[in-house]
């Protein structure tokens, strides 16, 4: 994707796609069978997406969305109530990554945007 600022384009990975790759990168982590993971993809501005063709298991919140529409519309969960410690003692370490880190993910990004 590519946006245009001030007429200089910037390109960024496609966020539905970023998104589903997180979401399954997220679930081979945790290594818990049958978890399920709503990929939730929000923006921050009133912009226009031209999205399409996005599956019923993942949303696409819009500046105007309503998280708690969707939210009050998943299932609950019985695995995700059984394994919650498990979950949350495998993320806690990781929610703050260092500078060093970030930098790299920066980096990452970059290599592959400039790539496509």
């Amino acid at each position: 994707m590519d946006s245009i600022l001030r007429k200089k384009k910037f390109y960024f990975p496609n966020p539905i796609s970023q998104n589903r790759y997180h979401a399954k990168q997220l679930s081979n982590f945790l290594e818990i069978d049958d978890l399920p993971i709503i990929p939730l993809v929000a923006t921050t501005t009133n912009g226009k997406w031209k999205v399409k063709n996005i599956p019923p298991n993942e949303y696409f919140l819009e500046y105007s969305g309503h998280l708690k529409e969707i939210y009050h519309s998943l299932p609950s969960s019985e695995i995700m109530n059984k394994n919650i410690q498990q979950i949350y003692s495998k993320l806690k370490p990781l929610e703050r990554p260092n500078e060093q880190i970030r930098q790299a993910h920066i980096h990452n990004l970059k290599n592959k945007t400039t790539k496509n």
